[in-house]
């Protein structure tokens, strides 16, 4: 990889090093000065390697672009539907990738530094007042995994495949992309030290953001590669990227056995943390877990779909579906929207729920604002990947409740913790917003019409705060559906004429792309308060204004920009120009004709006996 890095390095000054290099600090949160001054928060942690980026250039001229028809599939690795050819981009939407790209460019150049030098090994994680630049190593020296660090390469991915879908007939332009591409192996390599991790769950966001974009996107490219030649003369020779889908492919499978292994039957779910309470007596399960099932439901299509291990798929896939079901059942409370607690702790020798509380959120009973949008995008993908409705009107309701909530900004940016009784004196959540709005438009391509009634549901209350105690494991869950109660609903909606049918579907997905677009475009907005819009300022991020933890238990990374803001900004941006692709299509077929992809799926019965995506609809 040392040897990469000369031609790394001249590659990544075609993307925009036309201005003057200076050194720009991240600018202090007033805030953020004044909180730890009056609760006498220590310093943010010393990492591994500190670094302050900064180089400033005028933005370019705006660019006609060409369209090409080398867009992956989707821009989570797991989906695998046909992509329909890209349209134009919106010009907003093109800024704000325009931006990204020249941003992180910027940012690996400082890495790299002059002569073309390896980085360190680690990758930026946050940017802290008065320091800088905040690195993370996938495994530090004690062992602890470094949860944020397959974000930094995912962006790398995506902004590739931006380039290289978009990307001007200038020279410049295609330089700029095989440089990102560059950057994104080289720091994919990184990641390596993940695979040999088994104490920790957060291996799933570590490799499937890093290696799994790295997959999906080569693996499209190289199947359309080989296409070409074999239209053209044939056989089809091996190239660079069939040697990297074979090692992403490779890593990513052994990290999904590494994280099934957490799994315990007892419990249903796979343990979060190692070092959390006491051993054999605390069980705990976040609902950031959710985020790492993915990984598991693709190793089990991978290998379940002609990839010659089926008792391993099914294992696999048995897992996730197994700890997205006891998530569904323990981890949400009985208020009107069926809000996330952060942590739920299980006893370990029997099952049984010991506590559910937020470890992260201003209080137990709080609505952490992240904690939300896990459990918002995990639902969304537990419904594409079981096919199950349980998932998709969890993932409806809860939407409609947070964008209703009183507490929510008319930008739809939330607080850092939507109950926190400081609002407004409190920070916003950049990152929560891109999660949230991720998350909606792969929401919006899977509902029919009717996950919105809350026909099961009509025991949650109206509650402008969080919901139920946490002391008490047993009370004020939110119910689970009685049985004949999806059966009772599908009835209904076969009562319904087609045009009724089509009235309701295209009245619930344009009210989730709506609420999306108003997320979206806030945090996007050159204009505002969250998009940075100087190449090398805010520590070499994209958006500002996010949260780790604000409470008495945890003080982390308060009002400062994430890689995981920047990761899921650039996911959604790119989700929204595909769902409006899909929605072009749909609308220039006949009305009462095919409706969009995901409702042509049949139910089916897979081979572990659960509603699933066919087997068909992969891609290889």
């Amino acid at each position: 990889m040392v040897a990469l890095f000369p031609a790394l390095l001249l590659l990544l000054l075609a993307l925009g090093a036309g201005g003057a290099a200076h050194q720009r600090p991240h600018a202090p949160s007033s805030y953020t000065d004044a909180l730890q001054q009056r609760r006498g928060a220590p310093a943010a942690p010393a990492a591994s390697a500190v670094f302050l980026v900064g180089a400033s250039e005028a933005p370019p001229p705006a660019r006609q672009r060409r369209r090409r028809t080398t867009l992956a599939a989707q821009t989570t690795p797991a989906d695998n539907n046909t992509p329909p050819p890209p349209l134009p981009l919106e010009p907003w939407v093109s800024d704000a990738l325009d931006f990204a790209a020249r941003q992180l460019a910027s940012t690996v150049r400082d890495l790299v530094g002059p002569g073309g030098a390896p980085p360190p090994p680690a990758v930026p994680r946050s940017a802290q007042p008065g320091v800088g630049l905040r690195m993370e190593e996938v495994v530090s020296p004690k062992g602890a995994l470094g949860w944020t660090t397959g974000f930094f390469p995912g962006s790398l991915w995506l902004l590739y495949e931006y380039l290289s879908t978009y990307a001007a007939e200038a020279p410049a332009e295609e330089a700029g992309a095989r440089a990102m591409l560059e950057a994104a192996r080289a720091f994919t390599d990184l990641m390596a030290p993940v695979q040999r991790v088994t104490n920790d769950h957060d291996v799933g966001f570590v490799a499937f953001c890093s290696y799994g974009q790295g997959l999906r996107v080569l693996r499209a490219e190289e199947q359309a590669r080989q296409q070409q030649q074999r239209r053209a003369a044939g056989a089809a020779a091996a190239s660079s990227r069939a040697a990297d889908v074979a090692a992403y492919r490779a890593a990513l499978l052994r990290t999904a056995d590494a994280l099934a292994a957490r799994f315990d039957p007892r419990v249903g779910a796979t343990l979060s943390w190692d070092w959390w309470g006491k051993k054999g007596r605390d069980y705990p399960v976040i609902v950031d877990n959710l985020m790492n099932m993915e990984l598991l439901f693709w190793a089990g299509d991978e290998l379940g779909g002609g990839g010659g291990d089926g008792a391993r798929a099914k294992r696999l896939r048995r897992v996730a579906e197994a700890h997205v079901r006891t998530t569904l059942r323990n981890h949400f409370r009985d208020d009107a929207g069926g809000t996330a607690w952060h942590l739920v702790n299980y006893d370990p020798r029997t099952g049984a729920v010991r506590r559910r509380q937020n470890y992260q959120g201003y209080d137990d009973d709080s609505l952490w604002a992240r904690g939300q949008g896990w459990a918002l995008y995990g639902h969304s993908f537990a419904f594409r990947e079981t096919r199950d409705r349980l998932f998709l009107r969890r993932a409806v309701r809860l939407a409609q409740f947070l964008y209703s909530h009183p507490n929510m900004p008319s930008d739809g940016v939330p607080y850092w913790d939507l109950a926190d009784p400081r609002i407004p004196d409190v920070p916003r959540d950049a990152s929560a917003g891109a999660i949230y709005a991720s998350a909606l438009y792969e929401l919006s391509r899977h509902v029919r019409g009717d996950e919105g009634e809350g026909a099961w549901d009509g025991r949650g209350r109206a509650s402008g705060g969080g919901g139920g105690k946490s002391s008490n494991g047993t009370t004020a869950v939110f119910p689970m559906p009685p049985a004949g109660t999806e059966a009772a609903a599908d009835a209904r909606w076969a009562s319904l004429s087609p045009q009724q049918r089509e009235a309701a579907g295209d009245g619930l997905r344009a009210r989730l792309r709506g609420l999306a677009d108003r997320t979206l475009r806030s945090l996007a907005d050159a204009g505002g308060q969250y998009r940075e819009t100087v190449v090398g300022a805010n520590g070499g991020f994209v958006l500002k204004h996010s949260v780790g933890s604000l409470n008495e238990r945890l003080m982390l990374e308060i009002d400062v920009p994430v890689s995981y803001a920047d990761y899921y900004f650039i996911e959604a941006l790119l989700r929204r120009e595909k769902t409006r692709a899909e929605l072009e299509r749909h609308r220039r077929e006949p009305r009462g004709g095919s409706p969009p992809p995901t409702q042509r799926e049949e139910r089916v019965r897979g081979p572990l006996g659960q509603r699933e995506r066919p087997w068909r609809m992969r891609r290889r």
